[in-house]
């Protein structure tokens, strides 16, 4: 076995060594190798879903003995200057196995990271020249001292760490947690080979905490889980949501609800001011893991590890716990220590069986905030890609075609305010309200209903938000297993949403007195009135043009205020008894469509539509690959002239983009210009990035004169090329590597991309434009050398 571990690793190191390698030749940037290899790991764990948004940042500061005092070699930042990520990367191009061996080397690596945040936090950017790019990371880190929970350092190298991670602090009495993250070739080459590509939270209790917990075991063993129940010091808790935040929480239903709810106001009243009182008041926590190690030598089992550690239920208490000691910690001097809570902790054995559980969990685990069927669909993959459309996809202000905004789909409950209240000050939540207006929030069982009105289904909306929600649930199940949501679906889905308010709108309201009748049959009478109307047209109506407005014209308003009052008198005058209750049944959906009601079609001739064929729903299987097409082809139309300007212009207006956004578009710049392809994230904030520029009518052709690039076309046949040198055989390959060498055919840089070819070739994998360029030389010299193909 080991022997095995020792093959992949050799493996891994030489594949790793030729990547450095051609990367290094290929790009024209002046970049190091240890630049490259950086690049290559931030990479890796931005796909990990390690950091986001990593950017390469290279500073170095000697003393007078030229000994490293300070150094840097990249930095993220979270969307809300929650976290920071600073990279330091130790490297020998080498693809020899070499090892770090003692504590002292590693903390000494550490703490020249460590000096560049203190340094940054004390004082900002002064240390740095404002041409270095970590100036900006030292200029952020400044600006956003006090919104910083935790400080990640990050040590990235090729050689193996044999050492344990030494504990190190920022400073006494500080308020930012410092992490330690040692991302050895031992640790890369286990994600690269690993199944799923993302790390697992593993929390080591004996050895980063120093502690164990005493628990009790199940009694009686079974085959897909183990469980346990303990009872955890609520200072570790604390501790736990500081180090590793809103990953602890991924299976959970919800997210932090704030200290506002009665339930979460009593969670934080009872920590200050009666803490022993904790755990009987408290229900406690619901945690799944894929492994546990247990000590039981002493006769009594006591957990030491926990791998893949979630929790599905008490994610309120557990962010209440550290929310408490943080904003009240000092001013009412909660003590922890007196806090504990009791908890069970579910093994499951199966991960792929842990999909399924873990929502079952969370249903029937006891929850102080009560747990809805809504909730517990939370992590459904439709939804997810809904969420993922609505962060990045912006809409005309109706009002002001200038401004865009972007309708805010809360997946999990409490999002929408939890992302506001991270915006410390009222400046910057005021930004978020613009952005983001409360009136485009859309929520799960909005979803639900815009949908099922439109699949004209109006008796299950009228059952309230729990049953429709279920019953579109059903149909997400049958349906679309197995697909996804596009951009057009999400499109139609916020063209519903304002059709809906539109309507309901026109309906009026009893406090201004402008409605039109019975408010008490207003939802079923609004729901009624828009199946009713997409029955009519046979669902021809074109919602594209209602997303492209974000609003509907005069004419549509005036048949849709016509239909309303005659739905309304439809309800008026049943007597089936209760209206409410009437309206649930298919019976009055089958009676509303006998009145043969005669639609004014010509006045609403500009949204009807005759077919539309764009895709709603793209194949799982594919990866989604339909549901990011349009995007790709936003991003990469404008060109590469386009980006590379960008990236010029921003260099002189750095107020227009973030900081992430100017990481995005460096990455987008350079893989464009190497062919490489665009990750979904990069596409993402691509578009947009392009939306934004728009809005502030910056123009593409200017964009375009600010570059250097001049794009050419291909000299050569591309596919020829690929095909020959699949040909090539192991023993040919190598001749022609050693002939071009020996004659000085080719240069360093067209033999370190040789040797990359060569693995890519085996594995079918696509080359870039620069390595087409290499391998027609590499091919020329074989033809001289009588080695034809």
């Amino acid at each position: 076995m080991n022997n095995n571990i020792n093959f992949e690793l050799k493996n891994y190191l030489k594949e790793l060594y030729i990547d450095i390698d051609a990367s290094y030749y290929a790009d024209e940037d002046n970049a190091s190798k240890e630049d490259k290899f950086t690049e290559y790991v931030l990479e890796v764990l931005t796909d990990a879903q390690e950091t986001d948004a990593a950017r390469v940042a290279s500073f170095i500061e000697e003393d007078i003995k030229e000994k490293v005092t300070c150094k840097l070699n990249g930095y993220a930042f979270d969307e809300n200057y929650e976290t920071v990520d600073l990279f330091i990367t130790s490297y020998i191009h080498t693809d020899n196995h070499y090892t770090i061996s003692t504590k002292a080397t590693l903390e000494k690596i550490i703490n020249q990271a460590k000096s560049f945040f203190n340094r940054s936090f004390k004082s900002g950017p002064n240390f740095l020249d404002p041409s270095n790019p970590a100036h900006e990371a030292a200029e952020v880190i400044f600006e956003k001292r006090n919104t910083f929970v935790r400080a990640n350092i990050y040590v990235l190298t090729n050689a193996q760490v044999l050492s344990d991670t030494p504990k190190i602090e920022l400073k006494k009495n500080s308020d930012v947690q410092l992490n330690i993250h040692v991302w050895d070739i031992e640790r890369l080459n286990r994600l690269h080979r690993s199944k799923y590509n993302t790390e697992p939270i593993e929390i080591d209790l004996k050895n980063d905490f120093d502690t164990t917990i005493e628990c009790l075991q199940m009694p009686t063993a079974n085959d897909k889980y183990d469980c346990y129940l303990a009872i955890i010091p609520g200072e570790l808790l604390a501790d736990l949501y500081q180090i590793y935040g809103t990953r602890l929480l991924e299976s959970n239903v919800r997210a932090f609800l704030q200290q506002t709810g009665k339930v979460n106001k009593g969670i934080k009243s009872t920590i200050i001011d009666d803490p022993d009182m904790f755990l009987p008041y408290n229900n406690g926590l619901a945690t799944t893991a894929l492994n546990i190690k247990i000590d039981a030598t002493s006769g009594v089992p006591r957990i030491e590890r926990l791998t893949d550690f979630q929790i599905v239920n008490g994610g309120q208490t557990t962010a209440s716990l550290y929310y408490t000691r943080r904003n009240f910690g000092k001013k009412n001097n909660v003590d922890l220590k007196k806090v504990f809570v009791q908890t069970k902790i579910t093994v499951i054995r199966d991960e792929v069986e842990k999909h399924d559980k873990v929502p079952l969990i969370s249903r029937y685990a006891n929850s102080q905030n009560k747990v809805t069927e809504i909730d517990l669909t939370s992590n459904n993959p439709f939804l997810q890609h809904i969420e993922n459309h609505s962060r990045r996809t912006f809409a005309i202000d109706p009002h002001d075609k200038s401004k865009q905004t972007i309708w805010f789909f809360e997946r999990v409950k409490g999002q929408y305010k939890e992302a506001r209240n991270k915006e410390f000050t009222p400046a910057r939540q005021k930004a978020f309200d613009t952005k983001y207006p409360k009136q485009q929030l859309v929520s799960k069982s909005d979803l639900s209903k815009f949908m099922n009105i439109w699949n004209r289904e109006p008796y299950n909306v009228s059952k309230g938000a729990q049953k429709n929600y279920t019953e579109f649930m059903k149909i997400v199940k049958k349906e679309y297993k197995g697909k996804v949501p596009t951009v057009a679906y999400y499109h139609d889905l916020i063209a519903n949403a304002i059709l809906f308010k539109s309507t309901d709108n026109l309906f009026g309201n009893k406090r201004k007195g402008n409605n039109i009748g019975d408010t008490n049959i207003k939802a079923l009478t609004v729901a009624y009135t828009l199946s009713y109307f997409h029955e009519l047209t046979k669902n021809k109506l074109n919602l594209s043009k209602i997303w492209d407005d974000q609003t509907i014209d005069e004419n549509l308003t005036n048949v849709l205020f016509t239909l309303l009052k005659h739905t309304y008198n439809f309800f008026e005058n049943t007597t089936t008894g209760l209206k409410s209750e009437y309206a649930k049944k298919i019976s009055a959906w089958e009676d509303l469509k006998n009145t043969n009601y005669q639609l004014d079609f010509e006045r609403i001739k500009y949204y009807l539509v005759n077919q539309d064929t764009t895709p709603r729903f793209a194949n799982e299987e594919e990866g989604g690959a339909m549901e990011v097409t349009l995007d790709l082809e936003k991003v990469k139309n404008v060109g590469i002239q386009y980006w590379d300007g960008l990236w010029n212009w921003i260099k002189t207006e750095s107020q227009v983009l973030t900081t992430r956004e100017k990481v995005m578009v460096q990455q987008i710049r350079k893989k464009l210009i190497q062919n490489k392809p665009l990750s979904e994230r990069e596409i993402n904030y691509g578009v947009d990035i392009l939306s934004k520029l728009e809005s502030l009518n910056l123009e593409v052709d200017k964009m375009k004169k600010l570059s250097t690039i001049k794009e050419e076309e291909n000299k050569y046949n591309v596919s020829e090329i690929y095909n020959r040198l699949k040909l090539i055989t192991r023993d040919d390959w190598d001749r022609i590597t050693l002939l071009s060498e020996q004659s000085g055919k080719l240069d360093p840089k067209d033999l370190a991309i040789s040797k990359k070819v060569f693995i890519k070739i085996r594995r079918n994998e696509p080359l870039l434009t620069n390595e087409y360029d290499s391998m027609n030389t590499f091919l020329e010299v074989g033809n001289k050398f009588g080695i034809n193909v």
